[in-house]
């Protein structure tokens, strides 16, 4: 059966006037029921279809697209109720019934259940209900326009909402508005849509069942089945701040349960990284392909932390709010509590991806901090200047004292050596100092040496020179200045080096360096060189103290140790002892033998990998 309006719309020819008269149709007013029956009455009339018709002539059923007014709660066809909005052509038109004004305009009025929170062509239940709870703001009793806290607990209905007694405390504005306001009247469908969607979703889903010509509403929230009661009133689940407080505990316990592993892993990694000499296979064999791992891991679980993350500090915040009721705190409050949320959430996803990149630097400087703690001297053996990467092996180098303000006042040249490779033609290539490494020092203006190392030989010895004039340290002839003589000062040897027996033996000076031979393998290993003492020591005791595992604290048997205090093995530097010592018949506070020559000995190291290539791209993790 159509009814004239519809008549009218879809078959009047465009001249026709339409007419939609409230008054021109309207037979008898509405019987007007107390409050809390309206709803059941609606209810009634739908089911017996007997719901009044004001505006059309159509029966209106519970299987039809219905709309009702807030106010008075008449029920239309939604076809007829938009012809009547458009018709009127203003933002603002009024109930045909009760001559309230209704907000927005008629083209974004779309088909929804009675709460507001579904569309039309959503509903799977009929009488227009959603099925899910109505959850609108209530009305006080006495004072109608008093906003309200608390909210409709009923079944998705028609009607009005039943009043409750609201005490002193309730707050001046709630946070939680549902159907159409004045912020949500202007839009679109769509737009209308995925707000309602966003709102479904922080809630309950919901069912209806229909059966035996009775209409019973039911929804479900989670795993829980709500049915209402006689009265239509359904108990809500404990969607509270209990609720997501458990959800936040899970949420912390899973990504802990998650990262627990990789946390393991990238603490276990710190250690292989600043200790290689305890985890020398992994040095030597793994350590690049950790690298790679590591940036995969992380470029992989990132995101994936991240979306825990963001779950944990969205249920933390809400418990936040609904434990202490934020909805009467201010904007600015609201938005501290979600930065702290999200700052919390972010620190333990990212707590892997820290460790990765800042934890090995950060252990490493903490490592050697103190590592030099004790000696009053120290020597830089890498060059910054000439080549712009710390890594580089430098042939010239000058003593100086840490921790102090300014440089002590010492003449030009003094404290400074150098480092050259000559060779003496006059000798068979296969003699001993053929070809070596010499470290050329002054130690005062009337002394000094000059210590020869031939690598291949594994032999040293300590020339006094005399000449007319200091050598200049600026400059690259390899030759001694005119009028220089050598005289030989002492000789000495130091122990061929394997990997079963890594370490050096200095026997003419009593010293031992434990590890030695991985000094030459890999640049990594050269800042944890220890120079021991073994004047007095038996044999035995030279061989625990050779396995002595590496530690930053000082020890007094050690005379000299190589430290590196940038990042991982960059700028090198041997930290030493000044000592009382006699030469040329003066008494001189400076580098003894048993220092001097160790620290030419690592120099001399160093400058022939950088001859062999070993340094052409700086200190890398993978051996060359």
């Amino acid at each position: 059966m159509f009814n004239a309006i519809r008549h009218a719309t879809w078959n009047a020819e465009p001249d026709h006037d339409i007419v939609l008269d409230a008054v021109s149709v309207k037979q008898d007013d509405p019987p007007v029921c107390p409050k809390q029956e309206r709803g059941n009455q609606i209810i009634q009339d739908l089911m017996n279809g007997k719901a009044d018709r004001v505006i059309c002539h159509d029966e209106i059923d519970a299987e039809t697209q219905l709309w009702s007014c807030k106010s008075c709660h008449h029920i239309y066809h939604f076809t007829c109720i938009k012809a009547w909005a458009e018709k009127k052509g203003t933002f603002t038109w009024p109930c045909p019934t009760c001559k309230t004004l209704q907000v927005g305009k008629a083209s974004n009025m779309v088909p929804s259940c009675w709460c507001g929170r579904r569309l039309q062509e959503k509903l799977s239940y009929t009488g227009n209900s959603c099925g899910a709870i109505c959850f609108k703001p209530n009305k006080c009793t006495g004072n109608p326009t008093a906003p309200c806290l608390s909210n409709c607990s009923k079944v998705c209905h028609p009607g009005p909402c039943e009043p409750v007694v609201c005490n002193d405390w309730c707050p001046s504005q709630r946070d939680k508005p549902f159907g159409r306001t004045p912020a949500t009247a202007n839009m679109s469908p769509v737009e209308y849509h995925r707000q309602m969607n966003r709102v479904e979703r922080q809630e309950a889903g919901s069912q209806q069942n229909s059966a035996s010509g009775s209409r019973e509403f039911a929804s479900v929230m989670g795993a829980q089945r709500l049915v209402p009661d006689e009265d239509g009133h359904a108990n809500l689940p404990e969607r509270n701040a209990k609720y997501y407080s458990r959800r936040a505990i899970w949420a912390f316990v899973g990504l802990i349960i998650i990262t627990a592993p990789f946390l393991y892993w990238m603490i276990s990694r710190i250690d292989r990284l600043t200790r290689p000499l305890e985890h020398r296979h992994f040095t030597e064999k793994m350590r690049g392909k950790e690298s790679g791992l590591t940036i995969a891991a992380v470029v992989v679980l990132t995101p994936f932390f991240g979306i825990i993350g963001l779950a944990l500090a969205n249920c933390a915040s809400k418990a936040i709010f609904m434990g202490f009721n934020i909805s009467r705190f201010s904007l600015g409050t609201k938005l501290i509590i979600y930065l702290l949320a999200i700052c919390f959430a972010a620190a333990l996803s990212l707590d892997v991806f820290v460790l990765a990149a800042a934890g090995p630097h950060a252990a490493w400087k903490d490592q050697m901090k103190d590592s030099c703690r004790g000696f009053d001297t120290r020597v830089k053996l890498d060059n910054q200047k000439d080549y712009g990467s710390s890594s580089i092996p430098s042939s010239s180098f000058t003593l100086y004292v840490p921790d102090t303000l300014e440089e002590p006042i010492r003449q030009i040249g003094i404290d400074e050596f150098k480092m050259t490779v000559p060779v003496e033609k006059s000798k068979l290539s296969t003699d001993p100092f053929y070809s070596y490494h010499r470290m050329t020092g002054t130690l005062s203006p009337e002394i000094h040496v000059a210590i020869n190392f031939d690598l291949y030989k594994h032999m040293w010895r300590i020339m006094n020179l005399t000449c007319t004039s200091p050598p200049n340290p600026n400059s690259n002839d390899t030759t001694l200045p005119q009028g220089t003589t050598e005289a030989i000062f002492k000789t000495g040897t130091w122990t061929q080096t394997t990997r079963d027996n890594p370490h050096v033996l200095i026997p003419e000076i009593s010293l031992q360096i434990p590890n030695m031979h991985y000094f030459t393998t890999h640049c990594v290993y050269q800042p944890f060189m220890k120079v021991y003492s073994t004047s007095g020591l038996s044999p035995a005791q030279i061989t625990k103290q050779g396995i002595r595992e590496w530690s930053p604290k000082n020890e007094k048997e050690v005379v000299m140790r190589t430290a590196a205090f940038g990042y991982y093995p960059d700028n090198l530097q041997v930290c030493a002892r000044r000592a009382d010592y006699e030469a040329g018949g003066q008494k001189m506070k400076g580098l003894r033998e048993d220092v001097v020559v160790p620290l030419g000995l690592i120099a001399a190291l160093r400058l022939q990998m950088k001859t062999d290539g070993r340094f052409k791209n700086g200190c890398s993790y993978t051996l060359s």
